[in-house]
């Protein structure tokens, strides 16, 4: 098969490096068409896991940092899967939107392009950075190209992003270390419970986080909604 045991997802989910993988300071991998991309490494026995949720934490913080003037509105999207201390990481930034989208790629880029700049990433990997025409002309108008520039904007581009994140490395003080420990992700544990009659389960609203069927399940889960 095209992902057996390699690739984004398989990388992602079952937190080990691929078959055929060469030891390096840090590696990336595609899915089969390159729209998602995560990083990792393996050392001192260890493995450790780059996800999108720490690749939207850390471009947000570079975004933040331009935004000094607070000209422009930016905007990080995410969905009920991402890890909680990214959320409460994102939060730590006074000037940032955060906006919890629905399940599904289309959805997320439909709330980041309401924004002068808006970033989405899911913790697959799959995510883009999206400028307005008016943050575009700002940037242009100071002689500014920024790497998230390079940014895909028609699509998730697994190889764009590769490429503007390497440029960042390159252009700033941070580098892969200081992307791989911005947080600390919480523990979790995302599993698939198949169920005789899905219709059963029904939210109320757009994030998919409230369940108004199956009452018990949803009063189960509600402190771990309050957490977050």
């Amino acid at each position: 098969g095209l992902n057996l045991n390699c690739g984004a997802d398989y990388v992602q989910k079952e937190h080990t490096v691929p078959v055929g993988h060469i030891p390096a300071d840090r590696s990336a991998s595609l899915d089969g068409d390159a729209d998602r991309m995560v990083y990792y490494r393996f050392r001192e026995d260890q493995f450790e896991l780059v996800d999108g949720d720490k690749i939207l934490a850390f471009v947000m913080r570079h975004l933040n940092g331009m935004n000094s003037a607070k000209t422009l509105r930016i905007g990080a999207v995410y969905t009920a899967y991402t890890n909680g201390a990214c959320v409460s990481y994102l939060r730590t930034m006074p000037s940032l939107e955060l906006v919890c989208a629905k399940t599904g790629v289309k959805h997320l880029e439909k709330e980041a392009r309401k924004f002068d700049i808006g970033a989405y990433w899911e913790p697959n990997g799959h995510g883009s950075v999206l400028f307005s025409d008016k943050a575009t002309t700002l940037l242009k108008s100071n002689d500014t190209l920024d790497p998230l520039q390079t940014a895909n904007q028609a699509v998730g581009d697994g190889i764009a992003n590769l490429i503007m994140l390497e440029t960042l490395f390159a252009q700033t003080s941070d580098g892969f270390d200081s992307l791989a420990g911005i947080f600390r992700s919480f523990p979790s544990c995302n599993a698939v419970v198949k169920v005789s009659d899905k219709s059963q389960f029904r939210t109320e609203d757009a994030n998919e986080q409230k369940c108004t069927s199956m009452l018990s399940i949803s009063h189960a889960l509600r402190p771990c909604r309050q957490s977050r």
